[in-house]
């Protein structure tokens, strides 16, 4: 969970890439139902900053990875 608020961050880089492979290593950490992974995650604010991820001007990759990221914490 030490590394959760680092990846939150890093969803507000300015290279795409850096914002892709935050989102995927969020949706990894959030994904197989571990309680207490996903509320660290969206105490961090990851979910505004996810979302904002899924506008259009996103390359379809980050959107990809975002929309993973918001299912594996619903």
């Amino acid at each position: 969970a030490g590394a959760v608020p680092l990846l939150v961050q890093l969803l507000r880089a300015c290279m795409a890439g850096v914002r892709l492979q935050a989102a995927a290593a969020l949706k990894r950490i959030a994904e197989g139902q571990n309680q207490e992974r996903q509320a660290a995650i969206a105490a961090a604010g990851a979910v505004p900053s996810l979302v904002r991820l899924l506008a259009a001007a996103s390359p379809a990759g980050v959107q990809e990875q975002a929309a993973g990221a918001l299912f594996a914490l619903a």
